[in-house]
């Protein structure tokens, strides 16, 4: 993919009046089927050599912060199959934090707070299942049984790690593997660099012999259980994020992906996160769009698949979102979630602003949800899911299950953006790609335009010109959300009119 280019203002005319919501200014035209969009790539258990785009998946965070089960994971899994999810390259299915923490092991008022004494743990230091959640973890086999049963729907096992090694492994001084005598708390900075909220990590000194192998360990336990996504979370160092690199490469067939939530280390990685979390606030939406805007460059240097290093914009906080405090599954966070009390019991930290609600339905309205999806889609950002696919509505899996929407995120290159005179109109654009990285024989363009957060009405108007297609004065447009001929555009300009939080993704073709 090439470097992007920042367009300039001059091709983008903007006017505040006279213009009723939602007119789309393009010549009529029959709604013909156009050339077959080539679909999704099917999964068997694994991607095709051809696809190259940001990956996809679930994970269990904003549904199940702590306590997701082997219960929910196959819930999770068999929508994924069923929706037609899986067809279309949703492919990871990640348990978050806390994975091995037993049930018993939290404070009944925050369970944020928890005795790192009360995490499962080999006799190398190694995280394993908590079985009380994850039963057919007994006898030793971790996560291989659920991973088996997931690898048969096509969805592949995914794992939070917490950097470092665990406070309880340095406390019992358990053996690395692959050493000759060297224990855990041989390797650590000091007991003072904890991980993990709550603490469950010691941090690593890479100087010393053993800790390399420690993160070799732990990606072959990972690899004998079939997981292929690790989410490497909490400030790792460069060091290891490169140990868990070569031992994915060196123990684990390359088939492993590494995303990196916050730290360094970036060129290593499938996907490394660019912000704070970002919750079912429309708010949280609109400050990616600036931080997107910086990552332009490594979007389009993002390489294909396995190791792309694409930018992470955050999960999609859609569907039924919401943590719990039991371990069960059954006990909300009190008190009940309303709009006139949003902290939910933690006023002090914005951090949880959201995540400690009770279990709800995105608050994000249908045109935010839109909103966020477009701008996932066209800036090509890893796609995971955030909610309970069992309790999420089919209107919203029908929106991840949308291949020409996908399309957007996963076949084309140079991804750019045009500057705007109004702080609150974006406009982006990408070049369509075919499986081999190839544009279309005849020129094309995908486009997104938002109005972010005006309350007027904005008329947009973008030139075919600005989009790089500086010798055609006509195209084919197709509304990508609505699956739909939109006609042709007229004067040379694609010119839409769109309402507070609202947004047009557009496949222009055919252009002459």
């Amino acid at each position: 993919m090439c470097h992007s280019q920042v367009v300039q203002m001059m091709a983008i005319c903007i006017s505040i009046h006279g213009c009723g919501g939602g007119l789309i200014d393009f010549a009529p035209g029959k709604n013909e089927a156009v050339a077959p969009l080539a679909n999704e790539h099917a999964l068997g258990g694994a991607l095709p050599v051809s696809y190259q785009g940001p990956p996809r998946g679930l994970n269990t965070w904003d549904s199940f912060r702590y306590w997701a089960s082997e219960k929910n994971f196959e819930a999770n899994a068999e929508i994924m199959e069923s929706s037609g999810m899986v067809n279309n390259s949703w492919k990871y299915l990640v348990v978050d934090e806390g994975w091995y923490r037993f049930s018993n092991n939290s404070d009944p008022n925050d369970d944020s707070k928890c005795n790192p004494e009360g995490f499962a743990m080999d006799s190398y230091g190694r995280y394993v299942p908590s079985q009380d959640r994850f039963p057919s973890a007994v006898n030793n086999q971790g996560l291989k049984p659920l991973c088996s049963k997931l690898f048969a729907r096509g969805v592949v096992c995914g794992v939070h790690l917490v950097s470092g090694v665990p406070i309880r492994a340095v406390r019992e001084k358990t053996r690395i593997l692959g050493t000759t005598g060297v224990t855990a708390e041989q390797i650590v900075v000091d007991t003072n660099s904890t991980r993990g909220v709550p603490p469950a990590n010691y941090q690593i000194d890479f100087s010393k012999h053993g800790a390399k192998e420690y993160c070799a360990s732990v990606v072959m336990q990972l690899f004998s259980w079939g997981v292929g996504f690790i989410k490497l979370d909490f400030g790792p160092s460069v060091d290891e994020v490169q140990a868990y690199y070569d031992a994915i490469k060196n123990h684990a067939e390359n088939s492993i992906l590494l995303s990196v939530n916050s730290g360094s280390g970036h060129n290593m990685t499938t996907m490394y996160r660019i912000s704070s979390d970002v919750w079912d606030v429309y708010d949280d939406v609109l400050q990616q769009f600036d931080l997107a805007e910086k990552f332009i460059t490594e979007i389009n240097g993002a390489h294909p698949y396995p190791f792309g290093a694409w930018p992470d914009f955050d999960m999609l906080p859609l569907g039924r979102i919401g943590g719990y405090r039991s371990p069960l599954g059954h006990a909300p966070y009190p008190p009940i979630c309303t709009p006139l009390n949003l902290s939910c019991g933690r006023t002090t930290d914005p951090m949880y602003r959201f995540e400690e609600c009770c279990p709800r339905q995105s608050r994000l309205s249908h045109n935010e949800t839109l909103v966020l999806l477009t701008l996932w889609l066209i800036g090509q950002s890893p796609l995971m899911f955030g909610g309970y696919l069992p309790e999420t509505p089919s209107a919203v899996i029908d929106l991840l299950t949308n291949p020409e929407a996908l399309r957007v995120n996963s076949a084309a290159a140079d991804v750019n953006v045009l500057v705007q005179a109004s702080p609150d109109v974006a406009v982006w654009y990408s070049t369509p790609v075919d499986d081999a990285g190839n544009p279309a024989p005849k020129a094309a363009r995908y486009v997104a335009i938002f109005n972010k957060n005006a309350t007027s009405t904005l008329p947009v108007s973008v030139t075919l010109a600005s989009l790089g297609l500086t010798t055609a004065s006509s195209c084919a447009v197709r509304d990508l959300w609505t699956r739909e001929n939109a006609g042709t555009t007229h004067n040379g300009r694609v010119t839409v009119a769109l309402r507070r939080a609202e947004s047009a993704l557009y496949l222009l073709h055919q252009c002459e």
